[in-house]
């Protein structure tokens, strides 16, 4: 008997009575599918900052703090206020109040030497009826002698 593996129908005995348990539980915790990556909305937002003359400043190379962190607080700063976001549902005074709180979160890494204004972007990418809308909004302004140095 040398030719019957008993580790590999073990673990076939294992494999099949896993999907059979997976189907006859279908979507129940801790057997559901998380939806979070599995439906997405149809819009997503990004961050930038200008100068006065709207030249972009890159956050690796100017600023203490990546994109990726910098837009998170966004969502933070609206839900701490209690505001409603996403889908450009945010009021211009909320948009310009959380612009102004994210603005005053910005450390200088390598500030120009010429920049005199900072000016926060929001960009909202939407898709609808197929079609990929890019909107590009002022949230709020900043003097740099007012910003960290």
């Amino acid at each position: 008997m040398g030719w019957f593996n008993y580790a590999a129908i073990k673990n076939y005995l294992i494999f099949f009575g896993f999907v059979t348990v997976t189907f006859l539980v279908g979507e129940v915790h801790p057997f559901s599918h998380f939806p979070m990556y599995n439906s997405f909305p149809n819009w997503s937002y990004a961050f930038f900052i200008t100068d006065e003359r709207n030249d972009t400043l890159f956050f690796e190379h100017h600023f203490r703090t990546s994109a990726g962190p910098f837009a998170h607080q966004f969502y933070t700063i609206c839900q701490h206020k209690g505001f409603a976001y996403g889908n450009r549902i945010e009021t211009k005074a909320q948009l310009q109040e959380v612009g102004k709180a994210m603005l005053g979160l910005i450390e200088w890494k390598n500030k120009p030497s010429k920049t005199k204004m900072l000016r926060l972007y929001r960009r909202t990418f939407m898709l609808t009826d197929g079609k990929l809308n890019i909107i590009d909004e002022l949230m709020a302004e900043k003097s740099i002698t007012d910003a960290n140095k």
